[in-house]
């Protein structure tokens, strides 16, 4: 048999679990005779599976027949929590029989050749990857001084192929291929590409070793069977493949391993008949890629992908810096935080060598507020508007003269993206522009020197109907200065209609080539007035007789009656914008006393017009109580010569007792003496304003108090809090973030590597930040800090919320700190003092049974000498005795089982659907025995977790349902899910004898058994395991049951993995 495989069909998948929990098999003889297994009628099945004594499969023992073996001793070797292999024994002539010490014996011994193995295995693994971390490190050396397409020079091809163990390389940029080492044709790899993208869309990774079994290929291409992808970007599309040779190679199989069972005609299964050898040829395979190599190839996917970004900014600096206008980029506070080379030079040619080299960090506020002129101010308020999103953008034009010259400039301020972010601030040179516009404006000037004595309305148009010129009666007209009006048509000014006929006129006028009178009604678009006007239009010609334009003269011939048409439209424009403004007027003649009221003044004080203020004592009398004095007094002092009245107030509504708080002010007319003579004045309704302020005071109040609060909690807690934000990698801390790194807090903007600074993994954490923002998931990190005062270490437990923009861009970080090393000391205690108490309970479990196997066996031996001696009595008790001890053994075995929950193997992906097939393998015989119906839902959910664990959790529950049955019904188990938002919810529910609402909590309390121990098996720790199961898997189980009608075990699993 030396040198065979033998097909995993020849130990069944039930077979291969039992070697988890009992790890030796010995069958002294297969031509054993075996003993039936007393039970009552209605006594429930017994598990034999970790029986040394339990019959065999009649399909085994025609197995070891058919080699000819007449014993058989096997253990199981079970490496890293997985059955890694077995040591068979064989004894081909006659029975063979072992002590327990012997057996005992055999089973260490195999732990400890699995424990070698296991040592031998981690060893090798950690060997590998840092044999591919050091290549990875040499690589990531030429892409931080070079263009990652540099990769592919020949120096650098034997890293390529080693970081991953690959035979081959290939480098897809776009549509181009640059390989190295023995790849497919470039078509080939091509298509390769296709088919990998069209299968997995979604992964940045995907790695096969038949590329003709995974990718549909047909044989393997120069010998090339295995390939690893990577895609590395999308802008440009940059790809990494490795390839790797095939490798054929014979298989030596102990009989066909397609016919490892057979069936006769009956249809009973029987093993293969022959081990005759039997040669498999394998081809189109690679040697597999391991865990390894894949991290490795991904790790490396990810330097170039940062070397990308890397390029990228760097183009998008350089092409700020060759601009040739101005430009500064400023932060959300105004902050300078770049300049381009323009800037700079600009700075020197004006004298400004120190703005020139400092100009990062410096306020822009500082920079406008310290020029001369208005400019300065109204730049930063313009900049400032664009800041706090109350503009868009903001253009000004400027002076900037020199010594020899004169300039001007425009500066362009535009938010960046997203807003509120900052903005960029444009300088563009207008001198040439501004000249020009200096000498049409001195052309015009002399025009209107000609015209502005002129009582008429004289205008000047050029071909296109624009306006080129018009005197100061022409603006009244319009209701618009000259610079308003030109550039721009009649249709700027009037609607379509009249517009169009005054086109029409003017080319009326041009064709007929000479002056064309005609009246016309027009309505100004200043105040809305109609007047009749008497207009002349005649074509205007330069010295060669070309017509430029045309010139009209316009007579208004109906001034007075529109006059008294445009007073009262006025009347009715101030009252409507008294009525939007809540804004009321008032006039006092002071000899007489006579006070007249506007109809908005009436709104406010709750008064209808029939309610008339006759007097000033009439408004007195409306205001508040406590305010009448007052009013009384400013008014009166007001009339004192120069005295101004403004003062604020409460009106009480004589109708509704509203309260409304108005803002009065005034002015007097005076006569020669200075007396005052009448009193001209407005109120305004405040109501709403006094209200908004009220409750601002008092947010402020509360804000202020939350502050404290949170400021004094952090460093109760040992915590803080912080604000990253992406663009410039800038922090905003809290105050307790400096006590907990030991800085000194300083007056000015602080950045991540100021805190990294005492970080010893400070490019792990970095980089655990970068990659939460890239792949916008929630940012945790655990890590070490040096305090900057030279305290002690401290483990520091970091989270982080992503705010996002309305495109999805994570702009910044709302994140959280917190002191951990206590507790982290503390579970390191409790780790130590749990190993203990766990080496402990197995070594006391261990011994414990021992002694209780003797007693059973000697118990037997005694009762087999005396048999015949022992009356019933006598039988009975030592039936008592043998079962006490067996049921003592089992809970034993029961604590030993609880105490080593959550200690197996790592967390994987788990189909909790396998899961529950596994459980209900292992339950077979009880199951068919009850007559059981069991329900599981067709697509159950993976978790990640303990496979065995997790197959025990529901075995243990479906176990529970079985047994604690009804008599007068057989049992229904229903298993379901369904997900609640990130949480799978699972459900077990049978129609057994159920459990009171009051022992519900109970129920998973360890050895609390809520029936009488003689109407149903078992030991009160089963649920207990189950309920550390799950809480061991970060969920929560609880029961819904009445007595009678069944119960429903409720578990949450975190939704991660499937």
């Amino acid at each position: 048999y030396l040198g065979l495989n033998y097909p995993a069909a020849d130990i069944p998948r039930q077979a291969r679990e039992l070697f988890h929990s009992s790890s030796l098999r010995l069958i002294p003889d297969v031509d054993y005779v075996p003993s039936a297994l007393a039970a009552g009628k209605d006594a429930p099945s017994v598990d034999l599976g970790r029986s040394a004594l339990r019959s065999v499969s009649p399909v085994h023992i025609e197995y070891l027949k058919t080699m000819g073996v007449r014993a058989s001793l096997v253990s199981a070797l079970v490496v890293e929590g997985c059955l890694w292999g077995l040591l068979a024994c064989h004894q081909v002539s006659g029975a063979k029989y072992f002590s327990p010490d012997v057996v005992e014996t055999l089973e260490w011994l195999c732990q400890d050749i699995a424990a070698l193995i296991e040592v031998t295995l981690i060893r090798q693994r950690q060997e590998r990857a840092q044999d591919l971390a050091r290549r990875r490190r040499n690589l990531a050396e030429v892409l931080r001084t070079s263009d990652f397409k540099t990769l592919m020079r020949p120096g650098n091809a034997e890293e390529l192929l080693a970081v991953v163990g690959a035979d081959g390389f290939a480098l897809v940029t776009n549509q181009r291929i640059q390989t190295t080492g023995g790849t497919p044709s470039t078509e080939c790899i091509r298509d390769l590409q296709r088919s990998r993208r069209r299968q997995e869309k979604d992964q940045t990774l995907f790695a096969s070793d038949s590329l003709s079994r995974d990718l549909g290929k047909g044989d393997a291409e120069d010998g090339v069977a295995g390939a690893i992808f990577v895609s590395v970007g999308e802008r440009p599309d940059v790809s990494l493949i490795w390839f790797r040779n095939e490798r054929r190679h014979a298989v030596r199989w102990a009989g066909d391993p397609e016919q490892a069972h057979q069936a006769d005609e009956t249809g009973r299964i029987s093993p293969r008949k022959s081990f005759a050898q039997f040669l498999e040829n394998v081809r189109g395979q690679c040697l597999a890629w391991t865990p390894e190599e894949l991290a490795s190839a991904a790790e490396l996917g990810t330097l170039i992908r940062i070397e990308l970004l890397r390029k990228s900014v760097a183009l998008a600096e350089s092409a700020m810096m060759t601009m040739p206008e101005h430009l500064a980029v400023l932060d959300d506070q105004g902050m300078i935080v770049a300049v381009n080379s323009a800037w700079e030079q600009f700075a020197e040619e004006n004298d400004a060598p120190d703005l020139a080299k400092n100009s990062i960090g410096l306020n822009y506020r500082d920079v406008c507020l310290g020029l001369d002129g208005a400019e300065g101010p109204e730049a930063w308020a313009g900049i400032e508007a664009v800041l706090d999103k109350r503009l868009e953008r903001f253009t000004l034009d400027y002076p900037c003269h020199s010594a020899t010259e004169q300039r001007w400039f425009q500066m362009n301020v535009a938010p960046l993206t997203p807003p509120g972010e900052g903005v960029m601030v444009v300088h563009r040179n207008l001198t040439q522009r501004k000249l020009a516009e200096i000498d049409l404006s001195a052309e015009r000037a002399r025009l209107h020197a000609l015209l502005e004595n002129v009582p008429d309305l004289v205008w000047l148009k050029d071909l296109e109907g624009r306006y080129v010129s018009c005197n100061p009666e022409f603006e009244k007209f319009f209701g618009a200065k000259e610079a308003e009006i030109t550039g721009r048509t009649d249709f700027d000014f009037v609607d379509w209609d009249l517009a169009g006929s005054f086109r029409q006129k003017d080319t009326e006028a041009l064709a007929a080539d000479k002056p064309v009178i005609n009246e016309e009604w027009i309505t100004y678009a200043s105040d809305g007035h109609r007047a009749l006007l008497e207009t002349i239009k005649s074509p205007v010609r330069d010295e060669a007789g070309n017509i430029l334009g045309i010139l009209g003269i316009a007579r208004d011939i109906t001034e007075r009656q529109l006059a008294r048409q445009a007073l009262q439209q006025r009347e009715h424009d101030l009252a409507e914008a008294q009525r939007i403004a809540h804004l009321g007027s008032w006039t006092r003649d002071v000899a007489t006393k006579e006070t007249i009221w506007s109809d908005e003044v009436y709104r406010i004080f709750g008064f209808s017009r029939r309610q008339h203020l006759r007097s000033y004592a009439d408004f007195i009398a409306v205001l508040h109580p406590d305010d009448r004095e007052a009013v009384v007094a400013a008014y009166l002092g007001s009339l004192a010569e120069g005295g101004k009245y403004d003062t604020q107030y409460r009106v009480v509504s004589p109708s509704t007792g509203e309260v409304k708080w108005c803002h009065s002010r005034c002015d007097h007319q005076r006569d020669d003496q200075g007396r005052a003579i009448r009193s001209v004045g407005t109120i305004l309704d405040i109501t709403e304003g006094k209200r908004l302020e009220e409750q601002l005071i008092n947010d402020k109040k509360i804000i202020q108090s939350s502050e404290e609060q949170m400021s004094l909690s952090q460093h109760i807690g040992g915590t803080g809090s912080w604000i990253y934000t992406v663009e410039d990698a800038g922090i905003l801390p809290s105050a307790n973030n400096f006590s907990l790194f030991g800085m000194k807090q300083e007056v000015k903007n602080y950045f991540l590597d100021d805190f990294l600074e005492y970080v010893p993994d400070r490019d792990r954490v970095r980089q655990t930040l970068i990659a939460a923002i890239r792949d916008k998931r929630a940012y945790e990190d655990e890590f070490t800090v040096i305090p900057a005062d030279g305290s002690d270490p401290k483990i520091i437990h970091a989270i982080g919320k992503l705010e996002k923009d309305a495109g999805g861009n994570v702009v910044s970080v709302l994140g959280f700190i917190q002191d951990i090393t206590k507790i982290r000391k503390i579970e390191e205690a409790l780790k130590h003092s749990n190993a203990e108490l766990e080496q402990f309970a197995y070594v006391a479990s261990h011994d414990l049974r021992q002694p209780l196997r003797m007693v059973s066996q000697y118990l037997e031996i005694i009762g087999k000498q005396l048999g015949p001696e022992l009356d019933d009595n006598l039988k009975r008790y030592f039936g008592y005795a043998i079962g006490g001890a067996m049921k003592m053994d089992r809970l034993i075995i029961e604590l030993l089982q609880y105490s080593r929950t959550g200690k197996s193997a790592e967390s994987v992906p788990v189909c909790l659907g396998q899961t529950v097939s596994d459980a209900l393998g292992n339950l077979m015989m009880p199951v068919r025995e009850s007559g059981a119906q069991i329900s599981v839902a067709d697509d159950m959910p993976t978790v990640t977790g303990d496979q065995m664990e997790l197959t025990r959790l529901f075995q243990n529950l479906i176990g529970n349902a079985v047994k604690y049955r009804t008599p007068d019904r057989p049992p229904k188990v229903a298993i379901d899910w369904r997900r609640q938002a990130r949480q799978y919810l699972v459900w077990v529910k049978d129609n057994g004898i159920g459990i009171a609402p009051a022992d519900r909590e109970r129920a998973f309390q360890i050895f609390q058994r809520l029936v009488p121990k003689d109407a149903y098996e078992g030991s009160g720790i089963g649920l207990s395991i189950c309920k550390k199961i799950v809480e061991l898997h970060g969920g929560k189980i609880w029961i819904e049951s009445d007595l009678g009608v069944g119960s429903t075990f409720f578990m949450t699993f975190p939704a991660g993995t499937g």
